[in-house]
């Protein structure tokens, strides 16, 4: 022991030191400080590059564009039909009794339908008059081509101002086309229509179904 510790100096021991220093902690700095383009893919270890560890550049880069949309798919089955609703009313009736035969005098005018069917036949008359050959009752109604639509007939006194509603359904069905519809009047009794006065006045039809 004497032997080794007498042959140890000062410059031996620094020497040996930076012998130590070259081999062991030269090694040390070239791991934590590797030199440009030194390491490559032999020296990565599969799988430890992840997407999570390279930038968000990087990762956009690797998306890549959008491609265009595909072609649209076939349209579906058409859904089930609904629930038919209920069929609504096909006749109606006004106010009034029944004229009795054809009326003595009438105003008419026409309106075209384009199906066939019952009518559902309307007017209204602002102060009409009628004048009979003797003062007396008087009835007037509606007609759809000379025939009496049920439940329109109204009575009146000759040369009374009155206002009338007519609205009713025809009996049978009318073909499509031209239809007449006429406001009619009779004086009861022995007079007879002398002259009719509609005022203000309006006609229409609907056809039902």
């Amino acid at each position: 022991m004497k032997k080794l510790t007498a042959g140890l100096t000062y410059a031996n021991v620094v020497s040996t030191l930076c012998l130590f220093l070259l081999l062991g902690g030269g090694a040390a700095f070239a791991a934590t400080q590797l030199p440009k383009n030194s390491v490559g893919a032999k020296q990565i270890r599969k799988g430890a590059v992840t997407q999570a560890k390279i930038s968000k550049g990087a990762q956009a880069a690797l998306r890549g564009q959008t491609g265009e949309p595909g072609p649209r798919g076939e349209t579906g089955l058409p859904g089930e039909a609904g629930l038919r609703g209920p069929v609504g009313p096909t006749e109606g009736q006004s106010l009034g009794e029944n004229m009795i035969g054809a009326p003595e005098l009438s105003f008419s005018k026409t309106v075209t339908t384009a199906t066939s069917g019952k009518l559902y036949a309307f007017a209204h008359f602002d102060q009409a008059e009628v004048s009979c050959s003797a003062p007396g009752p008087v009835e007037v109604a509606l007609f759809v081509n000379g025939v009496l639509v049920p439940g329109t007939t109204w009575g009146m006194g000759s040369e009374i101002f009155k206002s009338i509603d007519f609205a009713g359904v025809t009996t049978a069905s009318v073909p499509a086309g031209v239809q007449k519809l006429e406001w009619g009047a009779q004086c009861l009794g022995a007079s007879v229509v002398q002259g009719m006065l509609p005022g203000f006045y309006g006609f229409g039809a609907v056809v039902l179904g």
